[in-house]
């Protein structure tokens, strides 16, 4: 799984579910025939090419990512590098006991307001250690924000979790407050369309095809249903080029078992 887009070069490992999950929904029996960005270097062209073998009808795939707000990339990283700081300021303190501490996620993305912000918390919770009985902790803040430090009773923690250390929560939030999908933010109407229009070129030599625009959404954007993005497709002009937009989610579906979800945003027929 990943937290943040990733690039390379033939996608088949993502591409190759989605597909099997049409073969399993459609009862269709489509087989990677290649991955035309890396074949053909001329000119830009989409992911995957894959051939249905019981009518010959074919199916191309491209890729995108789409996030809100815009700088989230950079605010991940920022969070992992919070949380390197603090496991390093902390040190091997925290080894013999079930201790926790949570924080908004996207605190800063400045590096020194984080290294000062990792001392704060260092400085206030090595004290701690040793004297907290189960359930007992701190709150204190840091910046603008709010960090909780706290003993964990032994069966608050997951099975397939350590059952002593440092466990490390961060808070998801939205920054803007929720999304109306008939108001965008400019700005993110303005990267679904840029993402439109690079898949629309990519597509237009492929017009006897089924041409499906496969979304990685992170941010805001990730847990947004099916339903608010059908709101959203409504309002904005989808290129005749793009037959079909899915999301596909990368999550555990159970409790030790990591799957794909895969969603139908949109449809050109009308039909989800």
């Amino acid at each position: 799984m990943s937290c943040l887009p990733q690039s390379g070069q033939c996608e088949r490992d993502k591409t190759d579910p989605f597909a099997e999950n049409l073969n399993g929904l459609e009862k269709r029996a489509y087989t990677h025939i290649q991955c035309l960005d890396v074949a053909i270097r001329d000119r830009p062209q989409p992911e995957a090419l894959y051939e249905d073998s019981s009518d010959g009808s074919t199916l191309v795939i491209e890729r995108k990512s789409l996030m809100w707000p815009l700088d989230y990339a950079q605010r991940h990283q920022a969070d992992h590098y919070f949380i390197d700081l603090i496991l390093e300021r902390i040190g091997n303190v925290t080894k013999d006991l079930p201790y926790s501490i949570s924080f908004p996620s996207g605190i800063s993305i400045d590096r020194r307001e984080l290294e000062s912000y990792a001392d704060k918390i260092a400085g206030e919770i090595r004290p701690l250690i040793g004297y907290l009985s189960c359930g007992q902790g701190v709150k204190s803040n840091i910046g603008k924000h709010i960090y909780k430090f706290w003993l964990q009773h032994p069966w608050e923690r997951d099975e397939c979790d350590p059952v002593s250390g440092l466990g490390v929560e961060m808070l998801e939030g939205t920054t803007t407050g929720a999304l109306d999908p008939a108001n965008l933010p400019p700005e993110l109407v303005e990267h679904i369309q840029k993402c439109f229009t690079s898949c629309a070129s990519k597509f237009r030599e492929y017009n006897s095809s089924r041409t499906v625009l496969l979304v990685d959404l992170y941010g805001e954007l990730r847990y947004l249903d099916e339903g608010w993005w059908h709101d959203v497709f409504s309002n904005l002009q989808v290129p005749c080029e793009i037959s079909e937009i899915w999301s596909g989610l990368h999550e555990f579906i159970s409790e030790s078992e990591p799957g794909w979800i895969f969603e139908n945003l949109y449809s050109a027929s009308g039909q989800r």
